[in-house]
């Protein structure tokens, strides 16, 4: 008597051309059916869970958000342009972190009603 043979792909049973009657009944099929159409849903259905990266990604997005919306109400947050173009520096924070505002130079009006002081150190920042 020869037993089924197993695939190392898929792990189910295949039967060879000589499979004996007690082995080819009707309930051996319906479970190796069954075991097929399991198969068939786990390939084909997506994760119910988001992935870590997934995660990270939406979570920078809704930091971007709010880092942008700070720059847009106070453009002179020179403390803040520092950081984040210190965080640009790196390839995922870039894409993900930090807005593009955050890399433009601060707006003219900015630079005029800043003390002399700090308008050589906002020079030094951006040529530096």
């Amino acid at each position: 008597m020869r037993l089924p043979l197993l695939d190392a792909e898929d792990g189910l049973q295949h039967a060879p051309s000589r499979v004996p009657l007690s082995l080819a009944s009707a309930s051996r099929l319906r479970m190796v059916q069954r075991l097929a159409r399991a198969k068939r849903s786990r390939l084909s259905r997506r994760p119910t869970m988001p992935s870590p990266w997934t995660i990270a990604v939406k979570a920078a997005r809704v930091a971007q958000m709010h880092l942008h919306h700070s720059l847009v109400q106070e453009p002179g947050q020179m403390a803040l342009r520092r950081l984040l173009r210190l965080l640009a520096q790196h390839e995922w924070p870039r894409q993900h972190l930090v807005p593009r505002i955050a890399l433009l130079p601060p707006p003219v009006e900015i630079m005029l009603t800043t003390s002399a002081y700090t308008t050589k150190k906002v020079r030094q920042f951006y040529l530096a």
